[in-house]
């Protein structure tokens, strides 16, 4: 079974509404996974998927996640242009997956 929704960001304001709602994202970029996480309640997480905890890196403002760097790029300026793997919508703990099956 496909699933016809498109998972991607249109907008830098969608982006950052879904992040500050406590989504949960994994994208690809670069041929690299990554995720964005709301953890303990008080912060969010970057992390890369798959790898060692060590890298990920911990941000309690919302301008600071949009601000994070992955190589020379900044989140907010690519987030319309990652491919969104997995996200969850707002706050309501319901996952969609771009995965078929």
């Amino acid at each position: 079974m496909s699933c016809e929704y498109d998972f991607d960001y249109k907008t830098k304001y969608e982006f950052k509404d879904s992040v500050m709602r406590h989504a949960e994202i994994c994208f690809e970029w670069h041929g690299t996974e990554y995720g964005i996480f709301w953890i303990n309640g008080e912060q969010w997480v970057v992390t890369l998927l798959g790898e060692d905890d060590s890298q990920d890196v911990f941000y309690k403002n919302i301008d600071d996640v949009m601000n994070h760097k992955i190589g020379d790029d900044k989140l907010i300026d690519i987030c319309t242009k990652f491919t969104v793997i997995e996200r969850t919508f707002w706050n309501i703990n319901t996952v969609i997956s771009n995965d078929e099956g």
